[in-house]
């Protein structure tokens, strides 16, 4: 089985976890996250270096608003060859339960119905409830992914909810949370953090 290195090295332990977690329940792949050196060094032992191909925020303020989320998510993946699979209200307590590091508002995936390959996942954490993140991985057809998400960032916008897209980092990775500062269009790393991210 190859094995499916993806590097999230700017996000928190705790959420890197949670990515792990959600790979490897998915089954069909073995996944390992680590950080953006080694990922390189393996990357050349058989291993595959996988960077996101963009990430979103969106903010939740209810319920609804995450009923309203899921329901868009749910239609452009199904009218696209997709499936949405969500982690229901029962998993998510229990999960808090065994861990408080491990609660969330929403959990869940997106993967190609033919391959079941993983195309996006989103959740948020326990520090920032509310606050989805939404990482698209890159895709064996990176066509039909290209306007997979174009289309779902397009109707999660025109639903209401504030939809601002984050940056990739010049290794690869995404940025921690409180690195971020808000612009017109989206997020910037903040200068004194940028150095985190560098490309080596």
């Amino acid at each position: 089985m190859n094995k499916t290195y993806i590097d999230v090295s700017g996000r928190a332990p705790t959420v890197q976890a949670k990515i792990l977690r959600l790979l490897h329940e998915r089954g069909k792949v073995e996944a390992t996250i680590i950080s953006s050196d080694s990922s390189r060094a393996l990357a050349g032992c058989g291993g595959k270096h996988v960077r996101p191909a963009a990430a979103f925020k969106i903010v939740l303020t209810s319920e609804a608003d995450r009923t309203v989320l899921l329901s868009v998510i749910e239609g452009v993946s199904r009218e696209e060859g997709l499936r949405l699979e969500v982690s229901d209200s029962e998993r998510l307590k229990q999960n808090a339960a065994f861990n408080g590091l491990l609660e969330q508002s929403v959990h869940a995936s997106v993967t190609r119905q033919a391959s079941d390959r993983l195309e996006a996942v989103l959740f948020d954490e326990r520090d920032y409830l509310g606050r989805v993140w939404i990482t698209f991985l890159p895709s064996d057809d990176p066509v039909s992914a290209k306007i997979f998400r174009e289309r779902l960032v397009q109707k999660v916008r025109l639903s209401g909810l504030e939809t601002l897209e984050l940056p990739i980092m010049p290794n690869g990775s995404l940025p921690q949370p409180a690195d971020l500062n808000r612009t017109p269009d989206g997020y910037a790393v903040s200068s004194e953090a940028e150095s985190k991210y560098y490309a080596r």
